[in-house]
């Protein structure tokens, strides 16, 4: 398990692309008094470029390897946190997971490519291959998980916030809403 900075874990909203994340993190943030961090805002202010033409260029090895730099930072933080819908398929992320409360916010696939598919996301260009992608990730979300949220962004992460807060404390916990 890692060690965290303060020892106070962070509350991570993981999931598949379009899932509400970053806005399920924002509600919780605001709730609790605290700040969120969404990996993906600070993946392109470190990169000094959208995450798209960053893809493009340089590719999605390149990409992941940022990524996964930028999100175990991020962990020591200790805040609340949105990560993007791929870094949990870096093995050192959800290693680094184990010692955080990290909450799934679940998507339909149907409404993930609807809310994904004109967004300019490299990974939302390709229906079949977006499929395939949604599903190789499932087990990873589950994996990392302690704790799985509805569809519901903003409502649910506001909603989830006190309990997540609570689960700080009960580190083997998890739970299903």
């Amino acid at each position: 398990m890692a060690e965290i900075a303060g020892g106070r874990p962070a509350i991570v909203f993981c999931g598949f692309m379009a899932a509400g994340k970053s806005n399920a993190a924002r509600a919780a943030a605001r709730r609790l008094g605290a700040e969120a961090l969404d990996a993906d805002e600070l993946i392109e202010a470190e990169l000094g470029e959208p995450i798209p033409s960053f893809f493009e260029r340089h590719g999605e090895g390149e990409f992941r390897r940022r990524e996964e730099q930028i999100v175990l930072g991020l962990l020591e933080r200790g805040e609340v946190i949105s990560l993007g819908g791929g870094a949990v398929e870096s093995e050192r992320v959800r290693e680094a997971l184990e010692g955080h409360v990290c909450a799934w916010c679940r998507v339909d696939e149907a409404t993930a490519w609807e809310r994904a598919r004109h967004s300019g996301r490299p990974l939302a260009a390709d229906r079949d291959a977006f499929s395939r992608r949604f599903r190789a990730r499932r087990p990873l979300y589950e994996s990392v998980a302690r704790a799985t949220l509805p569809q519901g962004g903003r409502e649910i992460g506001g909603a989830a916030a006190p309990w997540l807060a609570a689960m700080r404390a009960a580190p083997l916990t998890r739970m299903a809403w």
